[in-house]
C-alpha cells in the first residue's frame, strides 16, 4: 500500500505541470515528425496494413512509440481523429505529463543527492527552459526517454544495485532512444564489479532493448538492422553533423541551445561541488550520471 502512495506526489505534479503548461500555451501549431509518423504506422499496423518505413526521409522507426500508435489507433475512425484531436490530443497530454514526471524526477534525485534546495533548482531549470517547454508541447519522443532513465536513476539512489527494476525502465527506453542500452550495459559492469550474482540474467534483461529494436525492425522490414543504415542514410542525405570526431566542437553548442548560460552556470557549480562531495555514495551516484550521460 505505502509504494503506491510515493508516486502520488509524482502523479500529482506531473498533472499540474500539464494541465499548467496546456492552459498557458493552448493546442500546438505543430508536432514532433517522429512522433507524427509513429502514430500514422502504429495506425496503418493496426488496420492489417504494413507501415511504410521506406518512405523519402522518414524519421527512425521507434518500436515503443509504434506500439503507442497501435494502442491508440481505436480512437480514430475512418482514418479521422476524434473530435479534431484524437490521439494526437492524447499523445501530447501524454508528453506533457512526462515533462512535468521529469521535473519531479529532477526534484527528487536534486533533493537525494544534494538536499532539497538542489532539488528545487533542478526542477526549476526543467520548466523554465524554452527548448524542454517545446519538446513537451509538440511531443517529442525525447521526454518519456528522459522520464524512464531518471526513473531508473532514482530507483538506483534509493536502493542501492536493485537490479532488475532499473534494467526493465532502461529497456523501455531502449524502445525509444539507443543511447539507454549503454547505459543498460554501464549499469550490468556494475553490479557485476559490485559482486551482484546472477548477474547473467541481468544482462540478458540489459540487452532486451537492442534484442527488441533488431527483432521489431525484422517483423515490420526483413531487416533486422533497418533502423540502423536507414538513420545513417538519413543523416548522410540530410548532412547532418555525425561522428566521434565532431563530438569536441558540436557537444557544447548543443548543451549551450538546450540549457542557455544560467543553466551551464548552474551545472559547472554543481559539478565543482560534486567533486568536493566525491565520499558521499549519493554524490559519487550523481556525478557518475552525469559523466555518463
Amino acid at each position: 500500500m505505502r509504494r503506491p502512495l510515493r508516486l502520488l506526489p509524482a502523479l500529482a505534479t506531473a498533472g499540474a505541470v500539464a494541465v499548467a503548461l496546456a492552459v498557458a500555451f493552448g493546442a500546438p501549431s505543430l508536432i514532433n515528425y517522429d512522433t507524427l509518423y509513429g502514430l500514422l504506422w502504429g495506425r496503418e499496423l493496426a488496420e492489417g496494413g504494413d507501415p511504410e518505413l521506406d518512405v523519402p526521409l522518414a524519421p527512425t522507426q521507434h518500436p515503443l512509440l509504434t506500439a503507442a500508435g497501435v494502442a491508440l489507433a481505436p480512437l480514430t475512425s475512418a482514418g479521422r481523429p476524434l473530435f479534431g484531436a484524437g490521439d494526437e490530443a492524447l499523445v501530447v497530454g501524454g508528453a506533457l505529463v512526462c515533462l512535468g514526471l521529469v521535473a519531479w524526477l529532477a526534484f527528487a534525485l536534486g533533493r537525494a543527492w544534494f538536499g532539497a534546495g538542489a532539488g528545487v533548482v533542478a526542477a526549476a531549470l526543467i520548466v523554465t527552459r524554452e527548448p524542454i517547454l517545446s519538446y513537451g508541447l509538440r511531443a517529442y519522443v525525447d521526454l518519456p526517454y528522459i522520464a524512464l532513465v531518471l526513473g531508473a536513476l532514482l530507483i538506483e539512489t534509493r536502493r542501492p544495485r536493485t537490479g532488475w527494476p532499473v534494467l526493465a525502465l532502461l529497456a523501455l527506453a531502449g524502445l525509444l532512444r539507443p543511447e539507454a542500452w549503454l547505459f543498460s550495459a554501464a549499469y550490468v559492469g556494475w553490479l557485476w564489479w559490485g559482486g551482484r550474482r546472477p548477474w547473467a540474467g541481468l544482462a540478458a534483461l540489459a540487452a532486451a532493448g537492442p534484442v527488441l529494436w533488431a527483432l521489431s525492425d525484422l517483423a515490420l522490414t526483413g531487416n533486422p538492422f533497418f533502423s540502423l543504415t536507414e538513420t545513417r542514410a538519413g543523416a548522410e542525405e540530410l548532412g547532418r553533423i555525425t561522428g566521434l570526431s565532431n563530438v569536441p566542437e558540436t557537444l557544447p553548442r548543443r548543451l549551450g541551445e538546450i540549457l542557455r548560460p544560467d543553466g551551464l552556470l548552474a551545472a559547472a557549480g554543481g559539478g565543482l561541488f560534486a567533486l568536493s562531495r566525491l565520499r558521499s555514495r549519493s554524490t559519487l551516484l550523481g556525478a557518475a550520471a552525469g559523466a555518463l550521460a
